[in-house]
């Protein structure tokens, strides 16, 4: 949802407030995606953020 958000050109504020979630976590997700830009390849993104979560 993030990226099809992103396409749109949405900013993180505008993203956060759609789908009401916490800023830091889609601040996360923003920044992987980045690198994917413009197509923002949902699979490579998640693979992405997933690759600097540490538990």
């Amino acid at each position: 949802m993030v990226c099809r958000k992103l396409r749109k050109f949405k900013t993180v504020s505008q993203i956060v407030e759609d789908l009401e979630e916490d800023e830091i976590k889609i601040k996360a997700i923003c920044d992987a995606a980045e690198k994917f830009a413009p197509d923002f390849d949902e699979e490579k993104v998640i693979i992405s953020v997933m690759g600097e979560v540490r538990i």
